[in-house]
């Protein structure tokens, strides 16, 4: 009835705004963020947030924050930064972070109002680089392994792609952005993936991954009731744990994608974000992946 219409009708200015002003993550709603519900989802896994150096981040500067891994739905991104349950906000004051996400998100009716009021933005260049060009303090957060990363999640195993994966790399190095390495231990693990099982699937949930963006992951979790089988996420603990920022000096030459000297600094910050990823991951998989069945792994 007309409450569809009207709904229909914001969604369309809505859109319109974002044409006019420009592709950017929307403001943070603190109201929204802080509702109570979200400390019951937090507590249902439950899942946790640990920052290693607060100190080590300023209000002064636009962060561009890096999750791993990206496990089926992302929940550590979620409740730890779409929303305020773990108290982000006062670990890490004056840095707002805005998750990036599918921009096929903002356009499923009630669901984009997750992401509208989490201050979400599209995960393209262009959303990315206007937050970084915001007030000091804006900062984007990518889960870089995306929908292709998803199809890999089994619990215990820790299967990044990441070797492909430099456009991060080029943004921070054009906005001169640190980059903040962070590993969220437990993410593989809230949901068992049926596709070992169904190999002969894998071209078929490819195709979709590469048509549409995303993926449509085999999963299996839990019952209300049950234990076995089920769309219910299994209730394991999830830590995310964020490292130090990683300075990046913004390149100050012409941007020319066919420079070596470019291609080269391009390879050198990359290696530098893994070696730094690598060393988060062993500092802390003792204490958070006590029952891994495989070490961090850079899938090709």
């Amino acid at each position: 009835g007309w409450v569809w219409c009207a709904y229909n009708v914001y969604m369309a200015v809505d859109t319109l705004l974002v044409v006019r002003f420009g592709d950017r993550p929307r403001p943070l709603w603190q109201w929204w963020r802080d509702l109570g519900c979200w400390k019951w989802m937090r507590n249902y896994f439950p899942v946790r947030l640990r920052v290693e150096r607060p100190a080590a981040f300023s209000s002064d500067e636009n962060y561009v924050f890096v999750l791993h891994p990206h496990g089926v739905h992302s929940f550590g991104a979620f409740i730890n930064f779409v929303t305020n349950a773990n108290k982000v906000d006062q670990i890490i004051p004056g840095v707002r972070v805005h998750v990036m996400t599918l921009g096929i998100q903002f356009k499923l009716p009630f669901w984009r109002e997750l992401a509208v009021w989490g201050g979400c933005g599209n995960a393209s260049r262009k959303s990315i680089v206007n937050c970084l060009k915001g007030p000091p303090g804006e900062s984007a957060l990518l889960v870089v392994g995306g929908a292709e990363e998803s199809l890999l999640s089994q619990p215990g195993n820790f299967d990044l792609v990441l070797k492909k994966r430099k456009g991060f790399v080029k943004i921070a190095l054009q906005q001169g952005a640190p980059l903040v390495p962070c590993f969220s231990f437990g993410e593989t693990d809230v949901y068992r993936a049926l596709l070992p099982r169904f190999p002969y699937l894998r071209p078929y949930l490819k195709a979709v991954q590469s048509k549409f963006g995303f993926a449509l992951p085999l999963i299996a979790g839990r019952g209300v009731f049950s234990y076995r089988g089920g769309l219910l996420p299994h209730r394991r603990q999830i830590t995310t744990v964020v490292g130090d920022p990683i300075p990046v000096a913004k390149w100050s030459k012409k941007w020319d994608p066919a420079d070596p000297a470019l291609q080269r600094r391009i390879d050198e910050v990359h290696e530098q974000y893994i070696a730094a990823l690598r060393g988060l991951y062993e500092r802390n998989k003792d204490i958070h992946a006590l029952s891994r069945k495989g070490e961090l792994n850079l899938v090709t």
